[in-house]
């Protein structure tokens, strides 16, 4: 009997060797079997985890230079109408005859006031995103307005009057006069005037746009509004696109 418990015993010590060797040879095996999945896999994330970064970041760059080409045509646009309001007949000529009389002059007045109707109803209606027109005289003086509390003011110091003289020019994002309190920040867009026979300066013609117009057009709702069937808007929800100044501030709603 003992011999038998012996044998029984030792019989069941190389058995349970054998399980528990067993089963670390499988564990080791799986495990060995486990590590290249396991590295595959990741290098199979980090790849297309990279591929769809560089294919965001490729689309991305396609809508910008998109954006930038409508604010580019936006610009020469704008130029485009400072221009043609520049070489308008009725405007020289009537800025012509008022500097030749004195602003005390009953003349001056009627002058002054059909120049301002033509600016309001003939110029400004052309163009519903301008917001204000100013005929400026070689002194920077105000002569003639779409606004009346305007008349009078100087624009000497301004940049849209000084480098207007010279040609067309377009100005930084400004802050609104006192006068337009509550108004959004404008941009000046200026062209020179000049007498229609020898060519000399009469004075400036400044078209002032509001800027949230910039932000209609990386909207997309200019372009809508201009008769385009597809917008950025639906497409992308969570896509948000604005313009930074120089001094790296926001010039466009965020």
């Amino acid at each position: 009997m003992c011999i038998r418990s012996d044998l029984d015993l030792h019989h069941g010590i190389v058995i349970d060797f054998i399980m528990r060797f067993t089963a670390k040879l499988v564990a080791a095996v799986v495990l060995t079997a486990l590590i290249p999945v396991a590295a595959i896999g990741y290098l199979s994330y980090s790849s297309a985890k990279a591929a769809l970064e560089k294919q965001a970041l490729k689309s991305l760059t396609v809508i910008a230079d998109a954006k930038e080409g409508h604010l580019y045509s936006f610009f020469e646009a704008v130029k485009g109408r400072a221009i043609d309001f520049s070489s308008d007949g009725f405007i020289r000529d009537r800025a012509e005859a008022m500097q030749k009389l004195d602003s005390k002059d009953p003349r001056f007045a009627e002058l002054q006031k059909s120049l301002n109707k033509h600016l309001k109803h003939n110029k400004q209606t052309l163009d519903k995103s301008i917001r204000l027109i100013f005929v400026v005289d070689l002194n920077g003086n105000v002569i003639s307005s779409t606004d009346e509390r305007e008349l009078g003011a100087s624009e000497s110091d301004d940049d849209y009057f000084v480098h207007g003289k010279k040609g067309v020019y377009m100005s930084d994002l400004r802050v609104p006069p006192p006068i337009a309190e509550g108004v959004s920040p404008y941009i000046a867009v200026s062209a020179p005037l000049r007498v229609r026979e020898t060519g000399s300066l009469l004075g400036v013609i400044i078209n002032f746009y509001d800027a949230l117009m910039l932000n209609k057009i990386l909207s997309g709702k200019f372009q809508l509004e201009k008769g385009a069937l597809t917008s950025l808007p639906g497409r992308r929800k969570t896509l948000n696109i604005y313009l930074v100044n120089k001094g790296k501030l926001l010039i466009t709603p965020s």
